[in-house]
């Protein structure tokens, strides 16, 4: 019997890399496992001090109410509407349907 053995056996670095390939791809599938058992986790509520960072969180979060607010009106064929203030006082809001939008200020 005879064994055949490639460069890529022979090669030493090409074997670690395929380990390390390996076990990047152990620990991605552990930690999806780990992530859908656990969730996120849970975010620390405090006030944001950097001002820049605090007003970047609240566009975010703000565009994803507006995304959840128009999915639910979609899904579920409910009558949405968010009114959300800045805290310069800036008014921002969503309405599923026009025909609910009244002048309330």
């Amino acid at each position: 019997m005879v064994q055949v053995h490639t460069s890529a056996e022979n090669d030493a670095p090409t074997k670690h890399r395929m380990l390390l390939h390996r076990k990047h791809h152990e620990f991605c599938v552990h930690s999806q496992i780990w992530n859908i058992i656990m969730g996120r986790g849970r975010v620390e509520l405090k006030r944001i001090e950097n001002k820049i960072n605090r007003q970047v969180t609240f566009a975010k979060r703000r565009n994803g109410l507006f995304k959840k607010a128009y999915e639910l009106s979609v899904l579920c064929d409910a009558e949405v509407a968010l009114i959300i203030f800045s805290n310069r006082g800036k008014l921002y809001e969503f309405c599923s349907s026009s025909r609910y939008v009244t002048p309330f200020l």
